[in-house]
Formats: structure tokens, C-alpha cells, sequence
């Protein structure tokens, strides 16, 4: 019975920074891609980080409280 050995596999410091380089290059590629898809009109006024808009009106603004009197 024949056996196969593994096979050496050797890496350098420069073939793992070039990886990493070309990596970076790709998700920052992919993530600007994302971005374009979410505010695709370009509206500076949206800011997908900031959240949604807090509400400022009061309780009983809310409610209409303030509108039966």
C-alpha cells in the first residue's frame, strides 16, 4: 500500500502581507459598493450610521393629550 505524504506548504512574510492587502482592497471595494446600494440618490442628509430620527415631542404631545383642553 502506497501512502502519500502531505505536501509542505510554506509562506512568507510577503505573500501574507500581499494577501492581506489584497483582501483590504476587496471588502473596502465590496463595502463602497454596499454603500452606493443603500443611499443610491446621494443625499448628504442621510446618514445610515446616525439611526432613525428621535422623536421630540412630548408624551402627551404624543398622545394628543394636549389638544382635548
Amino acid at each position: 500500500m502506497l501512502r502519500r505524504q502531505p505536501t509542505k506548504i510554506t509562506l512568507v512574510q510577503d505573500d501574507i502581507a500581499a494577501y492581506d492587502a489584497n483582501k483590504l482592497k476587496k471588502d473596502q471595494e465590496k463595502n463602497q459598493q454596499q454603500r452606493a446600494d443603500i443611499n443610491p440618490y446621494g443625499d448628504p442628509r442621510f446618514n445610515p450610521a446616525g439611526g432613525p430620527r428621535k422623536d421630540t415631542r412630548t408624551k402627551e404631545q404624543r398622545l394628543g393629550l394636549l389638544s382635548r383642553n
